[in-house]
């Protein structure tokens, strides 16, 4: 890579900006070659974000603050954004909702009452920032809420959304509303 001017990092991975460019201003990257999300979605947007940036006059940059993961166990284990933890370390206060599958209608009707979601918002500013599912259908589920996050939506957006009833994806609303009610007061 250093005859082609591009630097790499100790794992051979290069060096990108965030426009995907690279040391060599005629050299974009994506995929594998990156210190990014090894994640198939995560390379097919890169690698469309650095053609396009290759030939475009005003560059557009890529962000990662929202890349859903998901486990496809049994049940399924989803994350987007970031943890508490995370949160805590990144001196941002948070406050954390955790709800239960066996409380959605959605389980008790299907009896799959295992799981739980878990919601992490900036308690300043009330934004979304992450998300962590344990159920059945989780990989499904994760999609609202990185829509969520990337659409910069507050936990008082996602209440006033529209969600079916009877869905795995109703229980992102309850899990919100309980932030600030509890549990066994909603109907």
């Amino acid at each position: 890579m250093s005859a082609a001017g591009v630097e790499t990092d100790t794992a051979n991975h290069i060096y990108t900006d965030e426009y995907l460019g690279t040391s060599n201003p005629d050299i974009y990257a994506a995929g594998d070659v990156c210190a990014t999300p090894g994640l198939v979605y995560v390379a097919a947007k890169e690698g469309q974000t650095a053609v396009s940036n290759a030939f475009s006059p005003v560059p557009v940059p890529l962000s990662y603050h929202a890349v859903p993961h998901v486990i496809f166990t049994h049940p399924q284990i989803a994350r987007v954004g970031i943890t508490e933890r995370e949160a805590d370390k990144a001196g941002i206060r948070t406050s954390v909702s955790r709800f239960p599958m066996a409380e959605t209608p959605y389980g008790l009707a299907n009896n799959d009452t295992f799981g739980t979601i878990i919601l992490v918002k900036n308690a300043d500013t009330d934004l979304l920032i992450g998300a962590e599912i344990l159920a059945r259908d989780a990989g499904n589920m994760i999609q609202t809420l990185t829509i969520a996050i990337m659409a910069g939506m507050s936990t008082n957006d996602l209440v006033n959304t529209y969600f079916p009833y009877l869905t795995a994806v109703e229980g992102i609303k309850l899990a919100t509303l309980v932030f600030d009610k509890d549990i066994h007061s909603l109907s």
